[in-house]
C-alpha cells in the first residue's frame, strides 16, 4: 500500500471507533460524578448527612480501584467488544437502580457496584486503541478520546441541573429522574457496541483485505518489536540476579569487541618494539662498555 492508502484507512479507522469511544467515555464520566448534582436534593429527601455522602461518594473508587486488573484480564481473554459492551450495560442499568435507594446502606452498595461494574473501561479502552492504531497514530487517537473528559465536565453540569426541574413528575424526585435518564445511554452504547465494534483489524468486515492485512502486519510486527526488547530486558534482570550485579558485564557488539582486541594486540606489539629497539643499561651508563672493563683489569 502507499502513503497515501494507508492514511485512507487510518482516517477510516479513526472515523468508525473514535466518535462511539468517546461517547461511551463521556457517558461514563457524566454518570461517575452525577452523583453530586443528585445530592443537592436527594441528601434532603433521605436524610443524608455530610458523612454519608462523602462515603458514599468515594466508596465508588474503592470498587473501581479493586476491579481494574480484573476486569482487564479478562478483556484480554473474551475479546474488548463484548466486555467493553457487558461494562456499559452492567454500570448503566446499575445508575439507574440509584433512583431506588432509600437507606445509606443502599447507597454503599450501589456506589461500590458502580464502581466495579465500571472498573477497567478506560484502560480496556487503551488496550483496545493499541490493537488498532500504530505508535505513530496512537496519540492522536489517544487525544481524540481523553476529549471526553472535559467534554462531559462542560456539557453534564447544566444537564443534570436541567434534570432535577423535573422533581415532582410521575412522583419521583428531581434526583432519580437524573440518575434514570443519564443511566440509559449507557445501556444503549452496550448494546450497540456488540454490532459497532470489532475485537481486532482482521475481524473488521467494513475495510477491504488489503486494508485488514496492512493494518494486521503493521500492529502484529510493532507487537514483535516490542516483546523483543521486554524479553531482552527480562533475559538481563535474570543474569543480574542470577550472577550478581557486580558480575554481569556489558554485553559489548562483535565489531566494537574486535576493535578493542586489536587495539590491545597493537599495543603490546608497540611495547615489544620498544623493548627490542631500547639500549640497554649498561650501554647507558657506560658500565658496561669495552673501555671500562679495560680499566678495570
Amino acid at each position: 500500500m502507499d502513503l497515501d492508502q494507508k492514511a485512507a484507512t487510518m482516517r477510516q479507522v479513526s472515523a468508525r471507533l473514535l466518535p462511539f469511544l468517546l461517547a461511551l467515555y463521556f457517558v461514563a464520566y457524566v454518570d461517575r460524578v452525577n452523583v453530586g448534582i443528585a445530592a443537592l436534593q436527594m441528601n434532603a429527601d433521605l436524610n443524608f448527612g455530610d458523612a454519608t455522602f462523602g462515603f458514599g461518594a468515594g466508596i465508588f473508587f474503592l470498587g473501581y480501584a479493586l476491579f481494574e486488573i480484573p476486569s482487564n484480564i479478562i478483556l484480554a481473554r473474551v475479546g474488548a467488544r463484548r466486555w467493553l459492551a457487558r461494562i456499559a450495560i452492567t454500570w448503566g442499568l446499575l445508575t439507574c437502580a440509584m433512583l431506588a435507594v432509600r437507606t445509606p446502606t443502599q447507597f454503599y452498595v450501589a456506589r461500590f457496584a458502580l464502581g466495579v461494574a465500571e472498573a477497567g473501561l478506560f484502560p480496556g479502552v487503551i488496550y483496545y486503541l493499541s490493537q488498532w492504531f500504530p505508535q505513530s497514530h496512537r496519540a492522536r487517537a489517544l487525544a481524540g478520546f481523553m476529549i471526553a473528559s472535559p467534554l462531559a465536565q462542560v456539557i453534564g453540569g447544566p444537564v443534570g441541573g436541567a434534570l432535577l426541574g423535573l422533581r415532582g413528575t410521575a412522583g419521583l424526585g428531581g434526583w432519580q429522574w437524573l440518575f434514570l435518564i443519564e443511566g440509559l445511554p449507557a445501556v444503549v452504547l452496550g448494546v450497540i457496541a456488540l454490532y459497532w465494534l470489532d475485537d481486532r483489524p482482521a475481524e473488521a468486515t467494513w475495510l477491504t483485505h488489503g486494508q485488514r492485512a496492512w493494518l494486521t502486519e503493521r500492529i502484529a510486527t510493532e507487537a514483535r518489536h516490542a516483546g523483543g526488547e521486554g524479553a531482552s530486558l527480562q533475559e538481563a534482570s535474570r543474569r543480574t540476579a542470577a550472577l550478581g550485579e557486580g558480575a554481569v558485564r556489558p554485553q559489548v557488539p562483535p565489531a566494537r569487541r574486535d576493535h578493542r582486541i586489536g587495539a590491545r594486540q597493537a599495543r603490546r606489539r608497540a611495547r615489544a618494539r620498544g623493548r627490542r629497539s631500547r639500549p640497554r643499561l649498561g650501554n647507558r651508563v657506560g658500565l658496561r662498555t669495552p673501555a671500562h672493563r679495560a680499566c678495570r683489569s
